[in-house]
C-alpha cells in the first residue's frame, strides 16, 4: 500500500519523515520520490512521498528559490498603487506634469495578461457637477418658431428640456461628467467625461422604473467618453448608449494601466442618473483588488457610502480624479 510522508514545517528547514528516515530540506529544495514530483506545496517545496513496489528511493534536488515563491508574490498593480498612495502627486507645476507622466509609464513594466479580465464600476450623477447639459441642435428644434429675444429663447429651450416637453432629434448633443465608484460603492475612483449625440428618439419606450424618473428621455445616442481613474490612468470608450436598455461599448484606448487595453464594456442603464459598467478587457496587467471586489447588485436604490461620497481618507482611490 502506498504511504504518504508526513511533512512538517520547521524553520528554517522542512522535515520529511516516513520514507527511509528523516530528510531535512531548506526552502530552496524539491523532493522527488520514485520519479514523481508535485503534491504538497509549502514554502517553496513540492513533495510527494510515495513508496511503490517496495521502492523507497528519495532524491533531493535544488531548484531556484523564485520557482517556489511564485505563489507568494503579491499583485504588482496593488504594490504600485500602495507606493503612490504614500507619495501624493503635486497639484501643479512642471514637476507635477513630469511625475504624472512617469507614473503612467510605470505601468508598462508590469506583465500583461492576454486572457479576458472583468471588473465593474458604478457611474452616479449626484447633481453637483452641472451635468448633463442639453444642447438642442437638431433640425426638429431649428425648425420651431423662435421667440424674438435670444434671452427668452434660451429660457424656453431650458424649460422644455427640464420639463420633458422638448422634442429630441438627430444632432442634439449632451455633454456630461459624473462620478465613478467601485463595484462595492465604498471607494470613489474618479469621474467620467464625454459627449453623446442623439441618434433617434423612441417615444413610449422604457421600463416602469425608467418612466417614473423626472428627466427620462427614451433616446438612443452615439457616445464618446473617458473613465478617469487617478494613478491607474484612464480608459476611453465609444459606441451606442440607450437610456432604456443595455448596450455594448468598444474600448478605443487608454493610458497607464489601460494603455494596451482591448475589449468591450457592458453598460447597464439603471436610471438616467445611475449606470453600472462591466469591463471585459484584455492586454492589461493583473487588475488591482480595488477593481475586482464582488459588486453590489445594481438596482435603482443603490447609493455610495457616505464616506466615499464625501471622499474621506480610506474611501478613495489614492490621487483619484475629480
Amino acid at each position: 500500500m502506498a504511504t504518504m510522508a508526513a511533512v512538517t514545517a520547521a524553520a528554517p528547514a522542512m522535515a520529511l519523515g516516513g520514507v527511509g528516515g528523516l530528510v531535512r530540506l531548506d526552502s530552496e529544495t524539491r523532493l522527488v520520490v520514485n520519479g514523481l514530483r508535485g503534491g504538497v506545496r509549502d514554502r517553496g517545496v513540492r513533495c510527494v512521498a510515495n513508496s511503490a513496489a517496495g521502492q523507497r528511493a528519495v532524491e533531493v534536488q535544488k531548484v531556484p528559490a523564485a520557482a517556489g515563491m511564485a505563489s507568494q508574490r503579491g499583485n504588482k498593480a496593488d504594490e504600485l498603487l500602495e507606493r503612490w498612495a504614500k507619495q501624493p502627486a503635486s497639484a501643479s507645476g512642471r514637476g507635477s506634469e513630469t511625475e504624472a507622466v512617469r507614473r503612467l509609464f510605470m505601468w508598462d513594466s508590469l506583465p500583461k495578461k492576454e486572457e479576458v479580465q472583468l471588473f465593474s464600476v458604478y457611474e452616479i450623477n449626484e447633481h453637483d457637477r452641472d451635468s448633463p447639459a442639453f444642447l438642442p441642435f437638431s433640425t426638429i428644434n431649428i425648425s420651431k418658431p423662435r421667440i424674438n429675444t435670444s434671452f427668452l429663447s434660451g429660457l424656453s429651450n431650458l424649460f422644455t428640456t427640464l420639463s420633458g416637453d422638448h422634442e429630441h432629434g438627430l444632432g442634439d448633443l449632451v455633454p456630461f461628467t459624473n462620478k465613478i465608484y467601485d463595484s462595492t460603492l465604498r471607494v470613489r475612483l474618479g469621474v467620467t467625461a464625454g459627449m453623446t449625440m442623439v441618434v433617434k428618439a423612441y417615444p413610449g419606450q422604457g421600463q416602469k422604473h425608467h418612466k417614473k424618473q423626472k428627466l427620462f428621455f427614451p433616446d438612443r445616442y452615439e457616445a464618446t467618453y473617458t473613465f478617469y481613474l487617478g494613478d491607474m490612468g484612464h480608459v476611453s470608450a465609444q459606441g451606442p448608449f440607450s437610456s432604456f436598455e443595455d448596450t455594448l461599448l468598444t474600448i478605443t484606448g487608454g493610458a497607464g494601466l489601460f494603455r494596451e487595453a482591448k475589449g468591450v464594456i457592458h453598460l447597464h442603464n439603471i436610471t438616467p442618473f445611475k449606470l453600472f459598467y462591466t469591463f471585459h478587457v484584455r492586454g492589461v496587467p493583473e487588475l488591482p483588488k480595488i477593481l475586482t471586489a464582488s459588486p453590489v447588485e445594481p438596482n435603482e436604490f443603490v447609493q455610495p457610502c457616505r464616506e466615499a461620497a464625501a471622499c474621506k481618507a480610506g474611501f478613495t482611490l489614492p490621487n483619484y480624479t475629480d
